[in-house]
């Protein structure tokens, strides 16, 4: 099968964090069928590689490369606010990324689509070549009046709509009710992420090896509701532990002050998969602080969640979004209020002071993540939905 894959970001390099979700389901889809990948260039990426059998081809937009605004700086709609250049690039972006998946388009059995964006350059294709579309959908894109029309015009000419959540399908169905859906949650290399033991990272953050480190990962603006998470970290003053929050964003400053007046709060802009992955093994638990936002817009699906959770490492989450379809309460980690700095701080004291509990929900999140959430798992069902659109079952 030849499967054209659309996507406006992706891994520029090794253990690059940007859209590697879509890089481990065509890495998967890669070991039998021939994947063509189309994305935006970016800093350190290449014009063409081949990586596990993927061909990986990307487009300039604009000019000098140094200048393009629109992607690899977070969500595309989060860029374009208040960002007159990154607005200016929008057309240039929809036909640089036309011209360059063209050929592809053409030779392809499925065309498949990441994000609302990219869907759109493939209805064009779809209705050029008379090809399948397969469009999947991860969530912010329904929050943004502006988009709204483009969302809609994609969903209503797209063969098939993958969701990453009942939630994010369901906030789709208030714009538009498409007939043909799958629901299947984006998933994690169970391989590559997974307990590493003897971590060294008390030593690298400078905190003697009986401080609890408590993690959060994510972009820092509103919907991560990090703001409520430092507030619960000044109730936990006297509890030896310290608050590693991993990501950059507009909120950086904001939050960075609201810091201030604690010790136990270090920020990380930006690490790699690997290193990653030694501060999920190391933590005594991860926070998902996030919350329904000024726009209505929230978690999807709650990717860092379900890492850490292949990690054994415990969990605790905001009752919001598609979080709560990842967490079952007192199970493999604990729902809490959204905007509560109380109940995070109460969670936070119950699992750090009981390690059998957390154990327990360490190894029951492991067990999740292996039954609902691989990419083995992730493809089969996305290959069902190419055959069914071939006629080929």
């Amino acid at each position: 099968m030849k499967i054209l894959m659309l996507s406006t970001t992706y891994p520029r390099y090794k253990g690059d964090l940007y859209a590697n979700f879509v890089e481990s389901l065509c890495d998967e889809l890669g070991k039998k069928h021939s994947i063509q990948v189309v994305a935006s260039s970016g800093e350190k990426a290449k014009d063409f590689e081949i990586r596990n059998n993927v061909k990986i081809n990307r487009f300039t937009y604009f000019f000098p490369k140094n200048l393009q605004k629109l992607t690899y700086q977070g969500g595309i709609t989060e860029v374009v606010k208040g960002n007159l250049l990154a607005k200016i690039q929008i057309p240039f972006f929809i036909l640089s990324f036309f011209l360059k998946s063209l050929k592809f388009a053409k030779k392809s059995d499925i065309i498949h689509a990441q994000w609302a964006l990219s869907g759109l350059i493939g209805v064009i294709l779809k209705k050029l070549y008379n090809k399948n579309l397969v469009l999947t959908i991860h969530g912010a894109v329904f929050y943004t009046k502006k988009f709204s029309s483009l969302v809609k015009f994609v969903l209503k000419n797209t063969d098939h709509v993958i969701f990453n959540s009942n939630y994010t399908k369901e906030k789709a169905f208030e714009i538009i009710k498409v007939k043909s859906y799958s629901i299947i949650p984006t998933s994690v290399d169970i391989n590559k992420f997974s307990y590493i033991k003897n971590s060294d990272l008390h030593k690298k953050l400078k905190l003697s090896k009986d401080t609890k480190i408590i993690l959060s990962v994510g972009r820092l603006v509103e919907r991560k509701g990090f703001e409520y998470l430092i507030e619960a970290m000044s109730l936990l003053k006297n509890k030896n532990v310290h608050l590693v929050i991993v990501g950059k964003g507009p909120l950086k400053n904001k939050l960075v002050n609201l810091a201030n007046e604690l010790d136990n709060i270090t920020f990380i802009d930006e690490i790699s998969d690997k290193e990653l992955l030694r501060y999920y093994s190391e933590s005594y638990l991860l926070v998902n602080s996030s919350i329904i936002d000024k726009k209505g817009d929230t978690e999807g699906l709650g990717m860092t969640t379900i890492e850490s959770m292949a990690c054994k490492t415990p969990v605790i989450g905001s009752r919001v979004g598609g979080i709560k379809e990842v967490i079952r309460d007192g199970v493999n980690g604990y729902l809490v209020k959204e905007k509560s700095p109380e109940e995070i701080s109460n969670k936070i004291s119950k699992l750090i002071s009981n390690n059998s509990l957390r154990n327990k929900l360490g190894l029951n999140g492991r067990k999740t993540v292996e039954n609902n959430y691989t990419w083995q798992e992730n493809s089969k069902e996305t290959l069902k939905v190419y055959s069914k659109l071939l006629n080929k079952i």
